[in-house]
């Protein structure tokens, strides 16, 4: 396969690359929320005795929290960046076919016998078809502004 094909599947599958790391911030998010809700306050009675390193520990928790929401929220714009980007690029495609194979592979993240069905051709056609997506698809110039205005590294690893 030529290299341009090839930096072409790595342009693509930086979509998939960036919702697992969403899901896995969205993770530690609710597994820190749920630390923090069992965190008890303390106790007004006649004796009240709060530790300094309980405290800390709380406040260090929720200081992470806050850095895990700030994290997801940059990483929504990213991911929603990356498909505008990708999809913009799909639609320029010349064939309607070329646009529903990297579209149900790369957007949809769907198998290939999935793809085959959908379109109701062979898996074999699929493959002739993504390998032409391939070499039609255009990549952003490196350099140039990219997705919501942001740079594109020279040294950019798709």
């Amino acid at each position: 396969m030529d290299e341009h094909k090839q930096e072409v599947k790595r342009y693509l599958r930086q979509l998939p690359r960036a919702k697992a790391l969403l899901e896995n911030l969205l993770q530690e998010r609710d597994e820190l929320r749920e630390v923090t809700g069992y965190i008890s306050s303390p106790s007004f009675d006649t004796k009240v005795q709060v530790s300094q390193s309980n405290e800390a520990a709380f406040v260090k928790k929720l200081d992470k929290a806050f850095a895990v929401e700030d994290r997801i929220n940059d990483e929504i714009s990213r991911v929603a960046d990356i498909a505008n980007d990708i999809t913009s690029r799909i639609a320029e495609l010349p064939s309607v076919e070329e646009r529903l194979v990297l579209r149900y592979r790369y957007l949809d993240a769907q198998p290939w016998d999935s793809v085959a069905d959908k379109m109701n051709v062979s898996l074999r056609t699929v493959h002739r078809i993504h390998s032409a997506a391939l070499a039609h698809f255009q990549l952003p110039d490196v350099g140039t502004p990219k997705m919501g205005g942001r740079q594109l590294p020279a040294d950019v690893v798709y």
